[in-house]
């Protein structure tokens, strides 16, 4: 090592703090975005959504959308990962990825339990999220609760034990394609299938949050 180092890296430091000190306020504005951007692309291509693109098609009356925001009463935005609207009504899909022999509980704000290398675990409940979604999308386009078909599809089980529940749960994206593909119920006929499509449509386009409409009472007079 020459002489001159310690000085050079002396002199070196400094700059190095200052570029340090503008770079990494930078990074961590940038990684939310970045983590958001990454979200949305995994939803429309991961398994599920190549899978619900696949399988439900505009030809068949399907019509598939990916990570629709809906807003809530607190004025938060809910993303969805993804939703279907056909005629036999509309289907906000959830899905979570968990491992080893599940537990689970109907009762949403009960956690299920895992077991997991000869350990048991408490893990969230994702219903809470499925019935959320599923009163967001009723409230925000102003269909019957009994429209609304929510599904939950969780990958990555050994087992699932589960009692009955009125949302319906897959163990895979294809039994989840496959369930709303056979589902025969009328829900909309042509008219109101072609209002909610348009909604649906400009929504997805212009990456703006559905929201519910305000009450009658709540809303501002005509002058």
């Amino acid at each position: 090592m020459s002489p001159q180092s310690p000085s050079y890296l002396t002199q070196l430091m400094p700059l190095l703090v200052s570029w340090l000190t503008v770079l990494l306020p930078m990074l961590c504005a940038l990684l939310p975005a970045v983590l958001f951007f990454r979200g949305r692309q995994q939803g429309r291509n991961g398994s599920l959504g190549r899978m619900l693109q696949r399988k439900l098609r505009p030809a068949d009356g399907f019509h598939v959308y990916h990570d629709l925001e809906f807003e809530n009463d607190y004025g938060e935005c809910v993303r969805i990962e993804h939703l279907v609207l056909g005629s036999s009504g509309v289907y906000p899909i959830i899905s979570t990825r968990l491992s080893g022999e599940v537990l689970a509980d109907i009762d949403a704000s009960v956690p299920w339990r895992r077991m997991l290398h000869g350990r048991e675990q408490p893990i969230p409940n994702p219903l809470a999220r499925v019935h959320g979604a599923a009163d967001l999308v009723s409230r925000s386009l102003g269909v019957a609760p009994a429209c609304v078909h929510p599904l939950l599809v969780v990958t990555g089980v050994t087992r699932l034990a589960m009692p009955p529940s009125r949302v319906a749960v897959f163990l895979s994206p294809k039994s989840a394609c496959e369930a709303v593909h056979d589902r025969l119920a009328l829900s909309f006929h042509d008219e109101q299938l072609q209002a909610l499509r348009a909604r649906l449509d400009t929504a997805q386009r212009t990456e703006r949050p559905l929201s519910a409409p305000l009450p009658q009472a709540s809303r501002p007079s005509a002058l």
